[in-house]
């Protein structure tokens, strides 16, 4: 990973240089250059099916664990005909499914949030289900993350399959 930082960052350091003059050129060519040391906690990898995965432990706040799935994909992705279908999707797949609802009680939180460029599902949850006292990792990866996948897939199918109707009664 190269470290990236904004011009203005480096500009800042010319003024406090003791000639006052512009040898940001040369440091920030030096700056860009530099690797920096990946944190040694994470695991990352990738599964079969081409997701991509990081974990990273997690000690505070103790007995809790975090969740995030992240698509890469978001309003920037609509035509303008479909403005709004990324957010339509985000809430269909998970905001309103049983699959969510099924975390209520249990000490979880959740909540999804669509941008420019991501629809981001995340999970704020303890270690073990007090209701039930089964471990809430399999219960939120299987449970609702794999849910989320499938029904953004169902969700995009039946957009296409609409349009397909619309556009055979239209032309």
């Amino acid at each position: 990973m190269l470290l990236r930082t904004a011009p203005h960052a480096l500009q800042a350091g010319v003024a406090d240089s003791p000639t006052g003059t512009d040898s940001s050129s040369s440091s920030s060519s030096e700056l860009l250059s530099q690797r920096v040391k990946g944190n040694e906690q994470l695991i990352t990898g990738q599964l079969s099916n081409g997701l991509r995965y990081v974990l990273q432990p997690n000690r505070t706040p103790p007995q809790r664990f975090e969740a995030h799935l992240e698509v890469h994909a978001g309003s920037v992705d609509e035509r303008e005909h479909e403005q709004g279908v990324a957010h339509l999707v985000e809430h269909v797949t998970f905001l309103g499914s049983k699959r969510r609802e099924s975390l209520l009680g249990t000490g979880a939180r959740a909540n999804a949030y669509t941008d420019f460029h991501h629809t981001v599902f995340h999970v704020h949850a303890p270690l073990t289900n007090c209701i039930t006292g089964t471990p809430m990792l399999p219960q939120v990866g299987a449970s609702v993350f794999a849910r989320v996948v499938l029904a953004a897939a169902g969700v995009v199918q039946g957009c296409r399959a609409r349009r397909a109707v619309l556009a055979a009664c239209v032309g």
